[in-house]
């Protein structure tokens, strides 16, 4: 008896292996729809693994998913963020496709190609780390191109010919109050060969170079007859040397949104915005300290054209954005959780 059900167990065995051995297991190609969009598997990774990138700076863990993550005053568990913020990205990337549709947009040929060859480039760049990730190049052109049709929704939709246009006098507006625009000398506050930073009694005799150069500028002085007169002393002070017959290459040009300001800290940001052309503010710069004098932003050189572009990212992109995610997450999720689940961010090889 025990021979027949050992060979019966035997038999059964075989017949399962073979059963097996005539079945492929294939990984789901996609992952589902967002509206009418479909998710292919590839991209689904990519957007996942980007989304993992940005954890990863998040925290000095090790395991990023079981760390706890501190955004935007939230805490929040790093395989959760990852999971939230990856349907995020899939809902973006269908609701640009879906308005870009709507609007009736088009990429031309030249945007393609320059897309393309720009995920080309990235491949070139990281080719193992996406395919051991199950990236590949169809996955980074579709996310490039994807891209590419963002860029182009902010004209179709606040352009002068878009579905809800910014008048250029609102746009002017804007633009008055949310750029600087200066002219400046830059005062080194680190000696850059020996990583050596002014000490407190160099700092204050810099800031008094500084006041010198703004007393100058004040009584309408030329910034390159200045920069002649005061930088060698700056440079000095870090056993350094400034040609003066360098003085005319020596003064820079500052032209920002408030968003590039605030990198100088919010009360120098404030002074920028608020001062009127021909004030003189001193900004400290992380290594260097800037003699600003200030002018309006448009004229002499520079027109609304040049600036319609950034402006309307400054003001628009936001909503943009807002937008954006409220059309994606309006849309119907046909999502195969099992076929997200195939592709856990577990498996992510960083």
């Amino acid at each position: 008896m025990k021979n027949k059900r050992f060979a019966a167990l035997a038999l059964a065995a075989l017949l399962l292996a073979a059963l097996f051995a005539g079945c492929t297991f294939k990984a789901p190609a996609t992952v589902g729809k967002v509206g009418d969009v479909e998710i292919p598997a590839g991209l689904y990774l990519l957007l996942q693994y980007n989304v993992y990138g940005r954890a990863e700076g998040l925290t000095t863990e090790e395991d990023v998913l079981k760390a706890t993550l501190t955004v935007d005053d939230e805490e929040i568990l790093g395989q959760d963020y990852v999971r939230r913020e990856t349907l995020k990205a899939v809902e973006n990337y269908a609701a640009v496709e879906l308005l870009f549709a709507q609007l009736g947009g088009s990429l031309t040929e030249e945007e393609l190609a320059s897309a393309d060859g720009y995920a080309e480039t990235l491949w070139a760049g990281s080719q193992d780390k996406f395919s051991q990730n199950g990236i590949g190049l169809a996955s980074l052109k579709l996310w490039m191109e994807n891209s590419a049709r963002a860029g182009k929704l902010l004209e179709m939709v606040y352009g002068p010919k878009g579905e809800q246009p910014v008048t250029d006098a609102e746009l002017t507006a804007f633009i008055d109050e949310n750029y600087a625009r200066a002219s400046y000398l830059a005062l080194p506050l680190l000696d850059y060969s020996t990583y050596t930073v002014l000490d407190e009694e160099g700092d204050k005799k810099m800031q008094e170079i500084a006041g010198k150069i703004k007393a100058g500028l004040l009584a309408d002085k030329p910034m390159a007859e200045l920069a002649a007169e005061y930088l060698p002393d700056a440079y000095a002070l870090l056993n350094q040397s400034f040609d003066a017959a360098n003085a005319e290459a020596a003064v820079g040009s500052l032209l920002a949104p408030a968003s590039q300001l605030a990198q100088y800290g919010e009360q120098a940001q404030s002074d920028l915005l608020g001062a009127k052309p021909g004030d003189v503010v001193i900004v400290d710069a992380g290594m260097n300290r800037l003699v600003c004098q200030m002018q309006a932003v448009l004229g002499d050189g520079v027109a609304l054209e040049d600036l319609r572009v950034s402006a309307l990212s400054e003001m628009k992109q936001e909503e943009l954005d807002e937008a954006l995610a409220r059309i994606g997450e309006g849309q119907p999720h046909a999502l195969d959780q099992s076929a997200m689940d195939r592709y856990s961010p577990k498996n992510i090889k960083p």
